[in-house]
């Protein structure tokens, strides 16, 4: 027991844990299909191509003081990221995506073994792109 500011007795209310309210109880598998300076583009799995889901997503990047637009694709689960072109806010932009429960990885569902070479090989040349250093 304590004393409140009126010299009365007081308990303490018990205090409460919540999980992240912005977290998808299950991860929402993406990959990534292109990464540019300044504009990234994901594609989500087909489990997780609801309205409401890339919706949620669009709204919170688009809140980030980095981000000038975010356009979503529901029939083909692709959403792109324009943002600074710094390091430091593609850093931002996949953090966000991280607390909101999104996974980097193939997402090969529905695709022929043709259309996933080819992915992954477009996959390939993006890494293999060098990315211009910002000057300072």
């Amino acid at each position: 027991m304590l004393t409140n500011s009126h010299g009365n007795l007081t308990t303490m209310p018990a205090v409460e844990t919540h999980s992240n309210c912005n977290q998808s109880s299950t991860p929402i598998s993406t990959k990534i299909i292109s990464d540019t300076p300044g504009r990234l583009r994901l594609r989500i799995g087909h489990a997780h191509r609801q309205a409401d889901t890339m919706q949620q997503i669009a709204n919170t990047l688009k809140s980030k003081s980095n981000v000038q637009d975010v356009k979503t694709n529901l029939q083909h689960g692709s959403i792109v990221i324009k943002h600074d072109a710094t390091d430091s806010s593609w850093e931002d932009v996949l953090a966000t995506l991280e607390d909101l429960g999104v996974i980097f990885g193939e997402i090969t569902e529905g695709n022929t073994e043709a259309a996933t070479t080819v992915a992954s090989a477009v996959v390939d040349l993006n890494k293999r792109v060098k990315k211009p250093q910002m000057a300072q």
